[in-house]
């Protein structure tokens, strides 16, 4: 009855209620939903179970991508020489031990001979013959093949095996990602769960490896053939070489995924382009009458099943198809706005590829020095994280397995007692150089003498060890005596300090030698700091690069 009266009163008086104020909306833009968000995906999925649907999808056309797109082809280049490098990692024994000092102190120094026999022991090691199973890669070879299994198809899978026949008791197996079966989904009795092949227990950790065995026509002719048969693999044995992007993840994914839908329109545009430009340059035409109807019979180059006639281009091919007017064909594709175009889906690429577009494409036009020192940086950087993450998943796994076994075939002479104190091994990716090494050079200098970084430091950032390059001085140095010769250099002036005088340029006005550029030298050292990262001389680093900044200014070369 309330209702009803106040609806009554609303009629007589004329009285409206007040309007509502529409509310907005509270929240993530990202979690709208509505008709231009309908196909972006919304529904909560476990990311392994993506794996799971796609694997074998991305890893195919991963590979025909590398098989046929140049851009493809050279990301994996890319990734072999940067990552891998020409000579694979370097590899150094860091074994140290307690000994008492001049002043009777306790401190670790070098074992040199433990060193020595472990490099030694390593590198004879990774000949041919003693590391591959088949006696056909060496581990050079075999850590290139892994890192090009890793980009293209996400993965790598290497057995170390215990080969008591072996000089070193341990050969290494390259087997192809696909033996592993990743329609191989089940819970097994004891609780494990095999996923895609992999079996791990309720922790998460690999326990075995189910590897379906080939047929015989697979060995015989090179065929993806495999039996519903399984070696099953102790995860001991197997060494998983992959980046983990989530924490359940058990398999890997090609690194080019992002990249794949663009790089695969973008062959087929440029294979449309090609064709449409070679078509235009043909200057094909027909002779037509008035009417433009065709006046006779032309006969085709090939018909299809359904009787489609065919008719092919040449070079200045004319059809005289009537006798008056002349119709020319010429198409006008690819236009101005093709290059742009091409570069945009590049530069897309590129990122999603990890690598520098100038790199990518060879395409330095529009490059600048500054331009480019920000982008190899970056670019750097992100190859030493892929280093870290095969060194971490790969080499010293295989030096893990291959250091006992080594010591117990009697190959490598030392005590088995000690091993946890052996395994100490560094391995030192492939480092770059600039294009400007005087400045780099005098640079490094000027930071050892204001001791804001040492020479171990700088070694390593170049891919060397201290001890090693010691040695080789003292080595160089004892062969140039015995032959009445030094290899010590008189002028001491190279790399010259701030400040200091060139005699080797010629003042303009014939006066005093000309200064070096202070600023510049100093405001390059004061990048490599910041670049170098770290926080244990953070301090000394603020301080140096005020100190710089007031050098600079009072310069006035670089007021920016």
């Amino acid at each position: 009855m309330v209702a009803e009266f106040k609806q009554i009163v609303r009629e007589m008086f004329g009285w409206k209620d007040p309007a509502i104020p529409p509310q907005k909306m509270r929240g993530y833009a990202a979690a709208q939903t509505g008709r231009l968000v309908s196909d972006f995906v919304s529904k909560q999925t476990s990311l392994e179970s993506d794996w799971v649907r796609s694997l074998v999808i991305i890893r195919e056309r991963a590979r025909d991508l590398v098989k046929n797109d140049d851009y493809a082809k050279k990301a994996v280049l890319l990734f072999r020489a940067n990552v891998i490098g020409s000579k694979g990692f370097k590899f150094q024994s860091n074994v140290r031990e307690l000994a008492l000092n001049e002043k009777g102190n306790w401190i670790w120094v070098s074992d040199a001979m433990a060193n020595t026999k472990i490099e030694e022991a390593l590198a004879d090691w990774s000949k041919r013959n003693h590391c591959s199973i088949s006696g056909m890669n060496t581990f050079r070879q075999i850590q290139d093949l892994a890192g090009q299994y890793w980009f293209r198809d996400g993965e790598a899978f290497i057995r170390g095996m215990k080969d008591p026949l072996a000089k070193y008791g341990f050969r290494l197996q390259m087997i192809e990602p696909e033996a592993i079966d990743e329609t191989l989904n089940q819970v097994l009795p004891n609780g494990n769960v095999i996923k895609m092949g992999v079996e791990v227990d309720k922790w998460r950790r690999p326990v075995n490896y189910y590897i379906k065995k080939p047929t015989a026509q697979s060995e015989l002719y090179g065929q993806l053939m495999y039996t519903r048969e399984y070696d099953v693999i102790p995860a001991g044995e197997m060494i998983h070489v992959f980046d983990q992007e989530f924490v359940n993840q058990t398999r890997g994914i090609s690194l080019l995924v992002q990249s794949m839908i663009r790089l695969h329109m973008l062959g087929r545009y440029e294979e449309a382009a090609l064709i449409n430009a070679r078509v235009a340059a043909n200057k094909v035409g027909w002779f037509m009458n008035p009417e433009g109807e065709i006046v006779g019979d032309i006969e085709p180059d090939a018909v299809e099943d359904d009787g489609t006639k065919i008719m092919s281009a040449e070079p200045g091919e004319f059809h005289d198809i009537g006798n008056k007017r002349f119709e020319s064909f010429s198409p006008e594709y690819p236009t101005a706005q093709h290059e742009m175009f091409v570069k945009t889906i590049l530069h897309a690429t590129s990122a999603g590829v990890g690598v520098a577009y100038a790199s990518l494409t060879n395409d330095l036009g529009d490059t600048s020095y500054s331009s480019a020192r920000v982008g190899l940086l970056e670019e750097r950087e992100l190859w030493k994280l892929r280093q870290q993450v095969f060194v971490e998943t790969f080499l010293e796994p295989v030096f893990e397995r291959w250091l006992p076994m080594a010591i117990l075939s009697g190959a490598l002479k030392l005590p088995m007692s000690k091993l946890e104190k052996f395994t100490a091994p560094v391995w030192i990716g492939r480092r770059w150089a600039w294009v400007d090494p005087l400045k780099d050079i005098t640079a490094m200098a000027l930071a050892r003498k204001i001791k804001i970084e040492t020479l171990t430091q700088q070694l390593a950032e170049k891919g060397e060890d201290l001890i090693q390059t010691l040695q080789e001085f003292a080595e160089e140095e004892a062969e140039a005596q015995k032959w009445g010769l030094s290899t010590k250099i008189e002028d001491s002036k190279t790399p010259a300090e701030p400040g200091a005088t060139d005699s080797s340029v010629e003042p303009a006005d014939g006066g005093k030698p000309a200064k070096r550029d202070e600023g510049d030298e100093l405001l390059n050292l004061t990048m490599r700091l910041i670049e170098s990262g770290g926080d244990a001389r953070a301090t000394a680093r603020r301080e140096f690069a005020r100190k710089a900044l007031e050098v600079v200014k009072s310069n006035g070369n670089h007021e920016d």
